[in-house]
């Protein structure tokens, strides 16, 4: 069983709910304060998942296609001025959605994460991973390594970028969902 979740209430008192750092998982609540936001993405034609369309019946397996969703930085389109509050949520920088294809090619790597040769950039971070319409991870990170010199030295803030996506399973997000929720119903209850 993970680890009891870290709830923290902004400012704003918009709930934010953290997985364990071994998960690498944040969900961010759209309720509430953030509600234009949410108005805004469903205007521009995004349309929420429901919890039945997040897998975490199926195992991954080695080979399965998978396709993955991000916002890379080499996607940027333009910049665009926001009003005070848009700020607040909205980046000054336009990005176009990017999508890269691929297959399950590690499901043994830790017990959180699998890995899908996938080519994905700086940006696909939080992005969804798609197997036969139903949402099976989250992007956590690409793999890299650090470049050598030829003395063996390391070059500072220099890495290989292998064209591999490491993946969170989505079988975390439904009780992270739960918890969320739960905490979110008693925030709202008087006491």
């Amino acid at each position: 069983s993970p680890a009891d979740p870290v709830i923290i209430l902004l400012e704003t008192e918009s709930p934010y709910i953290f997985s364990d750092p071994s998960e690498d998982l944040a969900i961010i609540s759209l309720d509430e304060n953030f509600r234009d936001f949410a108005f805004f993405l469903e205007a521009k034609g995004h349309v929420p998942i429901s919890i039945t369309d997040i897998d975490t019946i199926s195992k991954v397996q080695y080979g399965q296609d998978i396709t993955v969703f991000g916002y890379p930085f080499f996607s940027l389109s333009g910049i665009r001025i926001n009003s005070n509050t848009e700020s607040n949520w909205r980046s000054s920088f336009v990005f176009e959605n990017s999508v890269s294809f691929g297959r399950i090619s590690s499901i043994s790597f830790q017990k959180y994460f699998f890995i899908g040769d996938a080519n994905i950039a700086p940006g696909y971070g939080g992005g969804a991973i798609v197997s036969n319409n139903r949402l099976i991870g989250i992007v956590a990170s690409q793999s890299s390594y650090a470049l050598e010199d030829i003395n063996g030295g390391i070059y500072p803030n220099l890495k290989y970028q292998i064209p591999f996506t490491i993946g969170i399973k989505a079988s975390f997000i439904p009780p992270l969902l739960r918890q969320l929720i739960f905490k979110m119903n008693n925030k709202r209850q008087p006491h």
